[in-house]
């Protein structure tokens, strides 16, 4: 990819990855490009000029290449591409996150359908789930990690989670308290905090992705990324029991790391 080939598509996509803001305009004499920087609210703009729209489109893009090329950080996206590409191939123990996944819990206590450890939890307890019914749900209060079948444990689970003493930690609340049928309002959203540390003028790369985050509150470069597709899917065959450790861990530093990453937030937000 260089300022000669990339197309109207390409810097979409370029903007996509960088989460900025896109369009263009097409008028009678040219077309403009507008990029909108979320951070700053500031607008990017430039005009391509010719007689065919192709050759408007191909003058635009070029014209922005060549006076915002570094914003677009276009050589960390063809590290991405490759990366992602070679992902795809990987069996999932290859998996870079299930391997980061195996170590950071070999120390961690995973219990698989013990309602009874509901009691050792804290109460402040994040939660995540897997499949679309859900088939399972994660809890952990960053010391143990619980793992249930969520159909055969909703009621109990429900009944815990909403008790007004808990404090509850989600990625993406709005669908997990939708799915979960979650009454509780006390619960934060790492999304939400991240976004907000990140308005705070705390310096956080603009990411709200929860192998994003992990990557990043643990150092790790290239990101983490997630397995290939069929590691999900048909869900109600990958996210029942029997679990293999692949799945199995998964999901439970999938939910450990959403606690880790709410410390990490809040230490941030106190000045810490």
């Amino acid at each position: 990819m260089n300022n000669s080939t990339v197309t109207l598509h390409d810097l979409k996509i370029l903007c996509d990855y960088n989460k900025y803001g896109f369009k263009w305009e097409n008028s009678r004499n040219n077309i403009k490009i507008i990029v909108t920087i979320p951070d700053t609210n500031e607008e990017l703009i430039e005009i391509g000029k010719g007689e065919l729209k192709t050759e408007k489109k191909e003058n635009a893009v070029r014209n922005f290449i060549n006076k915002y090329k570094e914003l677009l950080n276009i050589d960390k996206y063809l590290e991405y591409r490759i990366q992602k590409k070679e992902n795809s191939r990987l069996p999932f123990h290859k998996n870079r996150y299930i391997i980061h996944a195996k170590k950071q819990l070999r120390n961690v206590r995973i219990h698989v359908n013990y309602p009874d450890y509901l009691n050792y939890l804290g109460n402040t307890i994040a939660i995540d789930a897997e499949g679309a019914a859900p088939n399972m749900i994660q809890l952990s209060d960053g010391i143990i990690v619980l793992v249930f079948n969520y159909q055969m444990y909703k009621d109990i689970i429900n009944k815990y989670l909403n008790q007004t003493n808990k404090t509850l930690i989600f990625c993406d609340a709005e669908s997990d308290i939708k799915l979960l049928k979650i009454t509780n309002t006390n619960y934060y959203d790492i999304q939400q905090m991240w976004k907000s540390c990140r308005s705070s003028g705390i310096a956080l790369p603009n990411i709200t992705n929860l192998k994003a985050m992990a990557s990043h509150i643990n150092n790790i470069k290239p990101v983490l990324l997630r397995p290939k597709s069929n590691f999900y899917w048909p869900d109600n065959v990958r996210w029942s029991m029997p679990y293999d450790d692949d799945h199995l861990y998964y999901a439970a530093y999938d939910v450990f790391v959403t606690f880790q990453i709410y410390e990490y937030l809040t230490k941030l937000q106190n000045g810490n």
